[in-house]
């Protein structure tokens, strides 16, 4: 009876994952995630993060140590295509010296409006010098920029404009 149960909760988990990312591809909008280990998905939804780790869809922006329980460990990621981050598209992973204990998730799933040649630094930058401002400070992140009409190529930054007032 444990081993049928422990067989259809694997199933559930699989078949929950498989709709979160086909329901993020098809539909280009946020999904979220919770998978914890009371909830039997975790192993299947930690797999799949290791693999976007792998193939640099996800990045890790900042790992801190729980300040409330010191054996625990929080992973922040960022959402990335083709080396260009998703703004909204974030994960956190919290681990503990027996792996993995939860995982919390905002996917994107960018469409086919981004193409390859969008996302080069070249072609970019020649849209950012023809536009009227000039950054400042450190140069501007181009990110991807998830929209209701669609996704879009943007910058983070600031900007000024050259005349003076």
């Amino acid at each position: 009876m444990h081993n049928r149960l422990s067989i259809l909760l694997r199933l559930a988990a699989a078949a929950t994952l498989s709709l979160w990312a086909a329901a993020a591809r098809a539909q280009g909008h946020p999904t979220t995630l919770a998978a914890t280990r009371a909830g039997g998905d975790l192993r299947a939804a930690d797999q799949i993060v290791d693999a976007m780790i792998r193939d640099r869809g996800l990045v890790v922006r900042d790992v801190q140590k729980d300040t409330l329980l010191p054996d625990r460990v929080h992973e922040r990621l960022d959402q990335y295509l083709r080396g260009v981050r998703i703004v909204g598209g974030d994960l956190t992973r919290q681990t503990a010296p027996d792996g993995t204990v939860s995982i919390f998730a905002r996917c994107i799933r960018a469409l086919r409006s981004i193409s390859r040649e969008d996302c080069c630094g070249r072609h970019a930058r020649r849209h950012r010098d023809g536009s009227r401002g000039e950054a400042t400070g450190p140069d501007a992140e181009l990110v991807i920029l998830p929209l209701s009409d669609g996704h879009h190529l943007a910058y983070r930054g600031q900007a000024m404009s050259a005349s003076k007032s």
